[in-house]
């Protein structure tokens, strides 16, 4: 049996309508991905600094790597929302 539920934009952040025992797994999966979202976007935002640029080497290839990451496990919470029937976009 799929679950059956509706995303919708509460004050710039998703908010899911299901029943309470799903709510809350779909809840905690969402608030995962909203704040990985947000530590990924400070992330890139202090790699287009002069802070970042003036790293040494191994620092800087260690945060590219851990980017990337973030990027990709991004990614795979998006898959696992959208697995559960709805599509899902990440708050600018």
């Amino acid at each position: 049996m799929g679950c059956r539920f509706k995303i919708m934009l509460w004050e710039g952040f998703v908010k899911p309508t299901i029943n309470k025992m799903e709510n809350s797994f779909f809840e905690r999966l969402l608030i995962e991905a909203q704040e990985l979202a947000t530590k990924t976007n400070a992330l890139n935002d202090f790699m287009r600094t002069q802070k970042f640029v003036d790293l040494d080497r191994q620092n800087k290839d260690l945060l590219y790597k851990q980017s990337r990451l973030m990027n990709e496990y991004l990614q795979v919470l998006g898959q696992r929302i959208e697995l559960l029937g709805e599509k899902f976009s990440f708050p600018k």
